[in-house]
C-alpha cells in the first residue's frame, strides 16, 4: 500500500525522495489495489480496501459536519498502533476504551463494541473535554502580550493525525483573523506559524528529516523579530547528516529547484501550495 502511494503521488513535489511533501494533494485510490482473485502479498482483498478508505476518511456526524480528520497519505507504515489489535496489544483501542470506561462513563464494564460514535464523542467533549481538550482558539490574549508560538507536525504520525493540526491552525486563523482569507492567515502568521515534516512520525522518526531547532528559531523570532520564513531540518543515521530539507510554514510547501542533490535543502524553495 505504501509503495503504491509513494509511486502515485511521491515526484509531486519535484523530487522522487520517498517523501510526499504535501499529501493534503495525493489523490491516490486504494481501490486500485484489489486483488482480482484471491489474496496475495502484492493486492488488497475487498475488507482491506474498505478499511484503507476508513482509515484516510475523516469521521463524520449523520449531518455531515466532521468529528475528527482521518490520517494522510503516506503514513501507511505507521498505522499499526493506531490501527492494530485490541487489548492484548499497545494498541490505541485499549488506551481509548480505558478514558471512556473510567472518565467519561465511570463505568468499569463499558465496551467499545457499544459505542454510539456520534452520541458518545458529543457525551465526552461536553463531561470530560473541559478538562482534556486543547483547542481553544482565542489565541488574542497571548498575541497582545507579545507571545510567538511555532507548531510543528509530522505528515507520517501514527498517534494524531496532521490534519488535526491543520485544522486548529485554521480555526485560530478565522477566530483572530475573523475570516478564512489569506489576509487573515497572514495575520495570524505573524505570531503563530505551522510547520508540517513529510515523512515525519509522532514528533520524530520515520523517513523524513525529524532534527531541527525549533528553539532557535523562536528565540529569533521573540529576540530579534526575524519570523520562520523557513526551518532547516536533518535526517541523521548513526550520527551523520544524510539529508537535510527546508521545513515550510503552511500553507507552503518546498519544491525542488530542479537541479543539485535532493537530499540538500538548498536545492527547495518554500512556495504556495498547488
Amino acid at each position: 500500500l505504501h509503495d503504491a502511494v509513494l509511486a502515485a503521488c511521491d515526484a509531486q513535489d519535484g523530487a522522487k525522495d520517498g517523501l510526499i511533501e504535501n499529501p493534503a494533494v495525493c489523490r491516490f485510490d486504494p481501490q486500485e489495489l484489489e486483488c482480482s482473485d484471491g489474496d496475495s502479498a502484492t493486492c488488497l482483498t475487498a475488507p482491506q480496501v474498505q478499511a484503507v478508505k476508513k482509515i484516510y476518511a475523516d469521521i463524520r456526524r449523520s449531518d455531515g459536519s466532521k468529528i475528527f480528520p482521518g490520517f494522510p497519505h503516506g503514513s501507511e507504515l505507521n498505522w499499526g498502533l493506531m490501527a492494530g489489535g485490541y487489548l492484548g496489544n499497545t494498541g490505541q483501542v485499549a488506551w481509548a476504551e480505558s478514558l471512556y470506561r473510567y472518565l467519561v462513563f465511570q463505568d468499569p464494564t463499558w465496551s467499545y463494541a457499544s459505542m454510539n460514535l456520534e452520541r458518545d464523542v458529543a457525551y465526552a467533549d461536553e463531561h470530560v473535554g473541559k478538562l482534556l481538550n486543547s483547542m481553544d482558539a482565542d489565541l488574542r490574549p497571548f498575541r497582545d502580550r507579545g507571545g510567538k508560538l511555532i507548531q510543528y507536525h509530522g505528515w507520517a504520525d501514527w498517534g494524531i493525525t496532521p490534519y488535526n493540526s491543520i485544522d486548529y491552525f485554521n480555526s485560530v486563523v478565522s477566530t483572530v483573523g475573523g475570516s478564512t482569507s489569506p489576509e487573515a492567515r497572514r495575520d495570524v502568521q505573524d505570531f503563530h506559524r505551522l510547520f508540517l515534516m513529510p515523512g515525519v512520525s509522532h514528533c520524530r522518526g520515520g523517513a523524513g528529516p525529524d532534527v531541527f531547532d525549533g528553539l532557535g528559531a523562536l528565540e529569533a523570532w521573540v529576540e530579534r523579530g526575524e519570523a520562520p520564513a523557513q526551518i532547516r531540518a536533518a535526517k541523521i543515521v548513526d550520527g551523520n547528516t544524510v539529508r537535510t530539507r527546508p521545513l515550510c510554514p503552511y500553507p507552503e510547501v518546498a519544491r525542488y529547484d530542479g537541479s543539485g542533490s535532493i537530499d540538500d535543502a538548498a536545492n527547495f524553495t518554500c512556495v504556495a501550495a498547488e
